[in-house]
């Protein structure tokens, strides 16, 4: 009887500890993006790529009509399309980036954009 009632206590302070466990695993935030802060001149789809991937503005347009650039799951071919704040941008072979903010502008004009992207 006392054999019982031991172990019944060990698998009570067993599935607390579980349960524990399980509460601090869920409470750590995992996060794939970095943040970063890039310097624009427009929010047009080619200059974004064109700065995240070290390329020439003709050289993004030719990336983005060959199909390689997704905005919000959606393959966009028109290096014209102006990008929003929240979209997702995913670019083959380079991640995504998320356009989270327009921090400031430039004494030229320019936009200063806080932007997460893949690690």
């Amino acid at each position: 009887m006392a054999a019982i009632i031991l172990i019944s206590i060990a698998l009570l302070i067993i599935t607390l500890l579980v349960r524990l466990i399980v509460q601090r695993i869920k409470d750590i935030k995992v996060s794939n993006y970095l943040e970063k802060q890039i310097i624009v001149s427009s929010y047009r789809l080619d200059t974004i790529i064109s700065e995240r991937c070290c390329y020439s503005r003709e050289k993004a347009k030719k990336y983005i009509t060959l199909k390689n650039v997704k905005v919000n799951g959606i393959v966009n071919t028109n290096p014209d399309y102006i990008v929003k704040i929240n979209d997702l941008v995913s670019i083959h072979k380079f991640g995504r980036l998320i356009i989270k903010e327009e921090v400031k502008k430039t004494n030229k004009d320019k936009f200063v954009l806080k932007i997460n992207i893949t690690k």
